[in-house]
């Protein structure tokens, strides 16, 4: 399989690890990063786990809407949101 085509391209910059900074290059994510408190840390920013989670369910949603456009529910016509 090959791409035939790249829409988006997506970059970033994490710099000191699990406790340091995140930013993308267009400024719309500028994060402190820290462990979770949970792993030592003292819960003083958002961890690689967060990010990881809210990212993965954002894109799951979105293949979710489009199996729900291609497939509609017999009962309602389409997916309920």
């Amino acid at each position: 399989m090959s791409i035939e085509k790249v829409i988006y391209t997506a970059r970033a910059k994490a710099m000191g690890g699990r406790v340091g900074t995140a930013k993308s290059d267009d400024g719309q994510i500028d994060l402190k990063l820290d462990r979770p408190v949970e792993m030592g840390g003292k819960g003083n920013g958002t961890n690689p786990e967060q990010l990881f989670a809210t990212g993965y369910a954002a894109c799951f949603i979105g293949a979710l809407r489009v199996v729900c456009g291609k497939a509609p529910h017999p009962d309602t016509g389409g997916c309920s949101n």
